[in-house]
């Protein structure tokens, strides 16, 4: 992905007045820096990932000449496209928060303990001494084994 300064510059002269904006503006590198985060790519892919964005605002290079360039870098064409997809996204609708980890569908609960018929007889009062009350922590089974 290898390209000259001069063809840079007359694509760029050649842009709206609405991408140069973006180009120079603090959108594409926030939108890297969160899509960064939220895949927990390495930092050394900011400069790459932003450069790329840049060129297919531009139309300087094609897909497959990204995803190469990006897979060179570590990642693989499907996950490459994932994230570029996203960031086109994010830099033309400014949203950021387009790669903010989305909240759970449910919270977490926590299982009651398991009742048994020892713990059920405890609670209404019976108690007998020659009854073992066998539980399910591992620890526990494996010292019982013993």
């Amino acid at each position: 992905m290898q390209l000259n300064w001069e063809k840079f510059q007359t694509e760029y002269q050649k842009a709206t007045e609405k991408t140069k904006a973006l180009i120079d503006g603090e959108t594409i590198p926030l939108c890297v820096t969160s899509a960064i985060t939220q895949y927990n790519l390495p930092l050394t892919l900011k400069r790459e990932l932003t450069v790329s964005v840049i060129n297919k605002l531009l139309n300087l290079t094609d897909d497959g000449e990204i995803y190469a360039q990006l897979s060179k870098s570590g990642l693989d064409a499907s996950r490459a496209a994932s994230i570029l997809g996203g960031l086109l996204t994010c830099s033309l609708t400014n949203d950021p928060t387009i790669f903010a980890t989305p909240p759970p569908n449910q919270s977490v609960t926590t299982t009651p303990p398991v009742r048994t018929m020892t713990s059920d007889g405890k609670q209404i009062g019976y108690q007998s001494l020659d009854e073992v009350e066998y539980t399910n922590v591992q620890a526990a089974i494996l010292h019982e084994s013993k």
